[in-house]
């Protein structure tokens, strides 16, 4: 990009690929560098000289969308259409992309409820040896395991709004400075809009897989909507930023804030190696029906806290280069924000509602924290193997089973009490 001589235009050179609504748009936003050097945001209009756009693409899935490549070719671009400041540009795109990440992974969920409630309705009327494949065990297992990832999806979206509702309301709105303040203020939730697009694009994934294995052949079958639903969620692990980018981006953004004193990561520790020695500063397994669960949650965390200090002792000063350190930390953190984040929402709705009236929702929450608290421990395991052996090794293995506490589950029971539920409710309907 390069201003022109009387200042009034900047020309554009490049090529912009896969570029969404480019058949019909007429206004595109285009970040580019003056000079090679400063990055900034451009407004580029279809109309102005040198813009054109390629051949449509023949994708995979969501056909009902254009998309195309966007051609600068000198494109001139008057110098009033930067969108905010000239090399400031980083700005907006890292926001424009950790609210397009959390948006992402809300309409995710959205989408696998409509799977499930399509599976739930074809396993009630479809027969086999004389009643509905509904009442067979290993359909309910899919009704329920699809029902548990969107609720806690659910959980993680509405947690991860409010805090950033929270956080923008306390903003003043007549400030001169009020979107930049604004723009600075949805920076601080970049983790959690990765973990929200990294868990709900798979939990759709998931249940697209699972609701079309329900429905068998037919599934497979253009006629019946979850062979398009099958389809089209596979781009949403590669929309705003992969899937394997946002795992790496989670334990780095957390590194960087706890170098900065963002994050009282070593206030925390120091409780941590005297919660080792002295097993009474443990945190206690409250009564009521989710005190296991706020346990576990707890645990896990001291489990992370402990796992990346000791990979960080064996000499991993360069663990930002470490990916596939990074992406099980990364799933380490996503569980243990889960678990939270659906356990906080059960508190709350037993604190309003009759505890009758929550037994799903209760049912969701026990199966969902017992298996992500064996994943946290059982990632830690991983990490430590790879770094450590002999007596050493089994030391480390030993605290991170100490810090694990046991969640005894009728998994099988709650699973088909949850999928009957599931049925007689006609679809997800838990809110």
């Amino acid at each position: 990009v390069v201003l022109t001589p009387d200042g009034t235009h900047y020309l554009l050179n490049g090529v912009k690929q896969f570029i969404t609504n480019a058949g019909f748009a007429d206004l595109f936003t285009v970040f580019a560098k003056i000079d090679g050097e400063k990055f900034t945001a451009f407004l580029v209009e279809r109309a102005f000289p040198g813009v054109s756009t390629g051949p449509e693409e023949q994708k995979l899935g969501i056909k009902g969308s254009s998309t195309r490549q966007l051609i600068l070719e000198d494109a001139k671009v008057p110098a009033t259409h930067l969108l905010g400041e000239v090399g400031r540009g980083h700005k907006i795109a890292f926001n424009i992309l950790n609210v397009g990440r959390f948006k992402l992974g809300c309409g995710a969920a959205g989408a696998a409820r409509e799977c499930l409630d399509g599976a739930i309705s074809y396993a009630s009327d479809r027969k086999q040896f004389g009643k509905p494949i509904a009442e067979f065990g290993a359909i309910q297992q899919k009704i329920a395991d699809m029902a548990t990832r969107i609720f806690v999806a659910d959980a993680m979206s509405y947690r991860t709004a409010g805090l950033m509702d929270d956080a923008t309301r306390l903003l003043d709105k007549t400030a001169s400075d009020y979107q930049q303040q604004v723009i600075d203020v949805l920076d601080e939730y970049t983790i959690e809009c990765s973990i929200i697009k990294v868990f709900g694009t798979e939990c759709l994934d998931f249940v697209a897989d699972e609701a079309l294995q329900t429905l068998g052949g037919y599934g497979f079958i253009n006629e019946y909507p979850i062979e398009r639903h099958y389809r089209d969620a596979r781009i949403n692990r590669i929309f705003e930023g992969t899937n394997e980018i946002n795992r790496l981006i989670i334990p780095a953004t957390l590194m960087k804030r706890v170098a900065k004193g963002g994050i009282p990561y070593l206030p925390f520790l120091q409780a941590v190696q005297e919660e080792i020695t002295e097993v009474g500063r443990r945190p206690l397994c409250a009564l009521g029906p989710l005190g296991q669960e706020v346990q576990a949650c707890e645990m896990a965390k001291r489990v992370v806290a402990y796992t990346v200090q000791v990979i960080m002792q064996r000499g991993l000063a360069d663990l930002g280069e470490k990916q596939q350190h990074l992406m099980i930390l990364a799933d380490m953190i996503i569980d243990v924000y889960a678990m939270e984040s659906v356990t906080a929402r059960v508190l709350e709705q037993m604190r309003i509602r009759p505890l009758a009236d929550v037994s799903a929702e209760l049912d969701m929450t026990y199966v969902f924290v017992a298996s992500a608290n064996q994943r946290v421990a059982s990632h830690a395991a991983r990490l430590l193997c790879n770094e450590l052996d002999g007596e050493e090794l089994e030391r480390h293995l030993e605290t991170v089973r100490a810090f694990t506490p046991f969640i005894p589950i009728r998994t099988i029971d709650t699973k088909t009490r949850l999928a009957k539920r599931l049925v007689a409710d006609g679809g997800f309907k838990f809110i």
